[in-house]
């Protein structure tokens, strides 16, 4: 099956996925174990990692999404490994830190490759989610509502891109 990918689809997939998979995990991890919360996250990145690759290829191996597919791979393999414990962290503040500091590395890879207010826009993504993983770190009492932050911090200027740029 031969299927090309259009550059506002892969835009609507990551931030389709993240800002879903942010709000679903905010409502369901008192329900879901660890493991499963992963499991969950793996399954729902698939589809914007596949996309990218399909993209990357079309591309003439463009480089894009890259830096997203790997903070992605990072943060699944460093959860992976908290959750079957062969890593441990001090605290949760640290450990949610990371999903913030991993995307704003992204973000800021990105602006290499957009003009204009695309450029601005994923420049305030980085530094808002700069911004929160450091606050993360030294105010323990934002944890409690770092999922709905996440959602807008990182999935909403993905959403602006594919709809309001193409």
């Amino acid at each position: 099956m031969d299927f090309d990918v259009e550059s506002q689809t892969l835009l609507t997939f990551w931030g389709f996925s993240v800002s879903t998979g942010w709000l679903v995990s905010f409502y369901l991890h008192e329900f879901l174990t660890p493991v499963a919360m992963v499991a969950f996250w793996t399954i729902l990145m698939s589809m914007p990692v596949i996309a990218s690759i399909k993209w990357m290829a079309q591309q003439s191996n463009d480089s894009l999404p890259m830096p997203w597919i790997m903070t992605t791979a990072l943060g699944l393999v460093l959860s992976f490994a908290i959750v079957e414990g062969h890593m441990s962290i001090p605290e949760i503040e640290s450990y949610a830190m990371f999903w913030f500091f991993l995307p704003a590395v992204a973000f800021s890879s990105t602006t290499y490759y957009v003009k204009g207010f695309l450029t601005h826009l994923y420049t305030s993504a980085a530094l808002a989610n700069f911004m929160m993983a450091a606050i993360l770190l030294f105010n323990p009492r934002v944890v409690s509502q770092y999922y709905i932050l996440a959602a807008v911090f990182q999935g909403l200027p993905l959403l602006y891109h594919g709809y309001y740029e193409f």
